[in-house]
């Protein structure tokens, strides 16, 4: 009758150590695009330029954003966002951080910018997206504003 009470509590002990050990680990990211449980966030930093020799008007505002642009059917998902005001000459040096549960390993990330005027039309922004993050591209990158045409 000793047997199997000892086999029922290794049993039990087993069971807790598998999950303790699953609880402290995280959680992996494949393909089916399970996110993170681990809670560090991803630290990116985007350098914003444009060529034009014109300062931004006084309270002009820089928006720099991380896209997963995975889906080609579908509209992007911002994973992370900064607005500042800038009175300044470029370049403009923007730190995010996109959180462990919108991370996935196997997605694809494009960091975005755009400056807008007081009057809220925008005076230069981003041609295209840039790869940030997965898929062999860095977590820094540095984005050419183009003036924009539509904004006036």
């Amino acid at each position: 009758m000793r047997v199997p009470i000892r086999f029922a509590v290794l049993a039990g002990v087993v069971a807790i150590a598998t999950l303790a050990i699953g609880a402290c680990a995280s959680t992996s990211r494949g393909a089916d695009g399970e996110r993170s449980t681990q809670a560090t966030p991803r630290d990116v930093t985007v350098t914003v330029f444009y060529r034009e020799r014109i300062m931004v008007p006084p309270n002009s505002e820089l928006t720099v954003q991380v896209l997963d642009v995975t889906k080609s059917d579908s509209a992007s998902t911002t994973v992370a966002e900064s607005k500042t005001s800038i009175s300044s000459a470029p370049p403009y040096v923007v730190r995010l951080e996109v959180p462990p549960e919108l991370f996935i390993d196997s997605s694809r990330y494009e960091a975005r910018a755009s400056i807008l005027r007081p009057d809220s039309t925008t005076m230069f922004r981003t041609a295209a997206g840039v790869p940030i993050l997965t898929r062999g591209a860095a977590d820094s990158v540095e984005l050419m504003l183009r003036m924009d045409d539509g904004g006036r």
